[in-house]
């Protein structure tokens, strides 16, 4: 008798599995197939290396670009203390030498003097018709943007004497280019006397250039330095600045508990180039 195959078991596909097929493969086909695999994994490895080779590079670029701009920043302010109990005197302009005739007698100006114990130092202060100089109204200096100052701290703890003393008072600074010796000169002393004033132990000087000429754009501030205190009023000499560009400056006081006072008001000038 004949066996007849039903329509459902000639429409049967047989799928074999990999170890049903390795079983007939021979062992050259299998050798071959393991290669290929090997092959396939190198290459995976080969393009993952690529792409990371590909970003390293990208991120190198972008390092030495970020070091150019750094590089391209102003260089670091030097503070040159001047004098061992602080110049006496008000400095009011930022001006530089004049170049001709007709500059000097446009420039005519009060002269003042700073004067320390062992030196003196001349510095022309504009009259107010000075035109060399930048003047800055409210609404000019309303458009320029400079970040926050830093934020102080105050002791946790404090001693009974502390007590009897007013916190520091708010030091009113003035910045002037000084002739000779070179440099920028940040002078601050007090509005009124305070008789309730604490024994100062330090301040603090922080400024801030404009990252690009005319931005009024300033970068983070730095501090410059910290400088022993004197009797007010004090004068410290900037060695490096950047002509052409505008300045910011900011003193804050700190007395002999640890206590901040309020920052100055923030003074803003332009250099001349």
């Amino acid at each position: 008798m004949f066996a007849f195959q039903s329509p459902q078991d000639r429409h049967i596909i047989r799928i074999e599995s990999d170890d049903e097929t390795s079983g007939t493969m021979s062992p050259k086909d299998i050798k071959s197939r393991k290669c290929r695999d090997k092959s396939g994994r190198f290459l995976q490895e080969m393009e993952r290396t690529k792409n990371a080779i590909k970003k390293m590079r990208a991120d190198n670029e972008a390092l030495t670009a970020a070091i150019a701009n750094l590089r391209e920043e102003q260089p670091p302010s030097v503070l040159v203390p001047y004098g061992s109990a602080g110049p006496k005197g008000c400095v009011e302009v930022v001006n530089r030498e004049p170049e001709n005739e007709h500059q000097q007698e446009n420039n005519i100006g009060e002269l003042k003097q700073l004067k320390s114990k062992d030196q003196t130092v001349k510095v022309e202060c504009l009259s107010p018709g000075s035109t060399s100089a930048p003047k800055h109204t409210d609404s000019e200096e309303d458009r320029l943007v400079y970040p926050p100052l830093p934020a102080t701290i105050f002791p946790s703890v404090l001693s009974m004497e502390a007590a009897s003393y007013n916190i520091p008072q708010t030091p009113e600074v003035h910045l002037a280019l000084i002739r000779d010796p070179a440099g920028l000169s940040v002078l601050w002393k007090v509005k009124e006397e305070d008789p309730s004033a604490p024994p100062m132990d330090s301040y603090s000087i922080y400024m801030t250039t404009e990252k690009v000429k005319g931005s009024g754009v300033f970068p983070n501030w730095k501090m410059l330095g910290e400088v022993r205190a004197f009797d007010l009023p004090m004068c410290v000499m900037i060695a490096k600045y950047k002509p052409g560009h505008k300045v910011c400056v900011a003193v804050v006081g700190k007395d002999k508990f640890g206590r901040y006072g309020p920052y100055s008001k923030v003074v803003t000038a332009a250099i001349p180039d």
